[in-house]
């Protein structure tokens, strides 16, 4: 199974979801050094030279007085509609399973 390496930001007052970016350019190796931690899974809360060193590879709100940020080490995973059940994300179970509905807007700009 993929594992997707997600940097997501929270308000701090509100505790809402604000943001979250899919890092693509740390290995895992990086990351466990940069997390000093041998285990990447759940949820883990950054310090500011952790964001630091993320940020100078990544763009995104770095604004620590506003938000809070985590690292999630998340399974990638599609949910397969003919047996409402999750299943690992492929390059074939990602293809739509059937064509999307035509709206009024695309029919409109075809003309």
């Amino acid at each position: 199974m993929k594992t997707l390496n997600m940097l997501t930001w929270f308000d701090k007052a509100t505790e809402f979801l604000v943001g979250e970016l899919e890092i693509k350019n740390i290995s895992e190796k990086e990351f466990k050094e940069l997390l000093q931690t041998d285990e990447l899974y759940a949820c883990i809360p950054l310090s500011l030279k952790q964001l630091q060193y993320i940020r100078a590879k990544n763009d995104f709100p770095l604004e620590l007085g506003k938000y809070e940020y985590f690292m999630e080490f998340v399974g990638d995973y599609v949910l397969d509609l003919q047996d409402c059940t999750w299943i690992p994300a492929t390059d074939e179970t990602r293809k739509p399973s059937v064509e999307p509905v035509k709206t009024h807007q695309d029919k409109k700009e075809k003309k």
